[in-house]
């Protein structure tokens, strides 16, 4: 893997760029078929506790292509490289950010749409990210005119009908997943000017 340098979130990025950033977070790793990490063996109770995680990337080969398969959609080279090395990541700053792994990026779109009743609509918007604290998500985004996809922050207030629409073309946030681990790590998070102040420390039940 190359070094990441230190670039515009909107330059273009080499091979392996968003990678290689990622690298130097890793700090406990997922445990296979769960959206959260392995905790040590402790005796369980009924309420939540407070703990403050750090990032957790569960490293390894996923294979997007059935993203691909399940939507009849192209991606760019950046997500299938990603998925190469990386099956699923959370990432905590400000904000918590859970990068999917392809099987539940297909889950999770499907049951979006679902509660949209819009199975019908072109797949030119493709959640890959939960966002913590909130029900929106960071997705693959298809600009109607180029046909790039770009990364973008989808709010559950704006239907995925509206938000695929020429109209957002230019309401993204960046053009790949280097420039957004980028904007990521030099912002703590932060995405928009209007921070909410969501603390990163996660309640679980045990």
């Amino acid at each position: 893997l190359r070094s990441a340098s230190l670039r515009s979130p909107h330059s273009a990025a080499p091979n392996g760029a968003c990678i290689a950033r990622l690298k130097p977070f890793t700090e406990q790793t997922l445990h296979p078929r769960t959206d959260c990490c392995k905790f040590p063996n402790i005796a369980p109770r009924k309420d939540s506790y407070d703990i403050e995680v750090k990032h957790m990337i569960h490293w390894g080969r996923a294979d997007a292509r059935i993203i691909e398969d399940a939507f009849h959609v192209v991606l760019p080279n950046y997500v299938h490289e990603f998925y190469s090395e990386i099956q699923e990541c959370v990432l905590n700053w400000k904000y918590s950010y859970h990068i999917l792994r392809p099987e539940d990026v297909v889950d999770w779109e499907t049951f979006y749409r679902g509660e949209e009743g819009k199975h019908d609509l072109p797949f030119n918007l493709l959640r890959f990210c939960k966002v913590s604290s909130s029900s929106d998500s960071i997705a693959f985004r298809k600009n109607t005119r180029t046909g790039q996809w770009n990364i973008v922050y989808s709010s559950l207030y704006i239907s995925t009908e509206e938000f695929q629409s020429a109209k957002y073309d230019s309401d993204y946030l960046a053009e790949d997943l280097d420039a957004f681990i980028f904007k990521l790590t030099s912002s703590d998070g932060i995405l928009h000017s209007d921070d909410r102040k969501i603390s990163n420390v996660v309640r679980v039940t045990l």
